[in-house]
């Protein structure tokens, strides 16, 4: 049986000391070692998301009877960019997040009356607290779930407060985007 010129010129055969058939095997594994690491090589590359690469879609949340630590841990999520493909830590790549009805948002067990939120004036002797009950029926019952998410981000980071402006939290069902078309999505099951 003659032997292709190929195989005898190969390397690997000259190495060979089993049959005709070893050789052949040994060249074909050789090359499909290469071919799958080349593609290895190509498959594991990090991707970074560049501003240009960045899509941001519009989503309205209907916090309505809602609980407000895991609606505020789902929402911090998106607002990270989190639950996309191309999520790069130093980039901004969440979508913008309309809430509604915060009025109307929940709390276990006993939070409402003894959960207790504190502020400084600034002033020797001016701590001042309130209840989540008490800011909830206040003025401005969308602070309490802005304070959770905000709490769910990265601390003092100048890209955590870039992505808390994509955060817009309404009290009521109406709110001002609409002409942005959010698409109604349910976080948490």
């Amino acid at each position: 049986m003659i032997k292709p010129p190929c195989i005898l010129m190969s390397p690997l055969f000259l190495q060979c000391n089993f049959s005709y058939y070893y050789c052949v095997y040994d060249i074909f594994m050789y090359y499909v070692v290469n071919f799958e690491s080349t593609l290895m090589i190509n498959l594991c590359k990090t991707h970074f998301a560049k501003p240009s690469t960045i899509s941001k879609k519009w989503l309205l949340v209907d916090a309505k009877d809602q609980i407000l630590g895991r609606l505020a841990s789902q929402i911090a999520k998106v607002l990270r960019g989190k639950h996309k493909v191309n999520y790069t830590p130093h980039m901004d790549c969440g979508d913008n997040i309309v809430v509604i009805n915060a009025k109307y948002i929940k709390l276990t067990g006993k939070k409402l009356e003894q959960k207790v939120y504190y502020r400084h004036t600034g002033y020797p002797g001016g701590l001042k607290q309130r209840t989540a009950g008490q800011i909830i029926d206040g003025k401005y019952p969308t602070r309490l779930l802005s304070l959770a998410v905000e709490r769910m981000l990265p601390k003092e980071s100048p890209l955590a407060r870039k992505q808390l402006k994509n955060l817009y939290i309404f009290a009521e069902a109406e709110h001002l985007h609409a002409p942005q078309k959010p698409t109604l999505i349910q976080l948490v099951k």
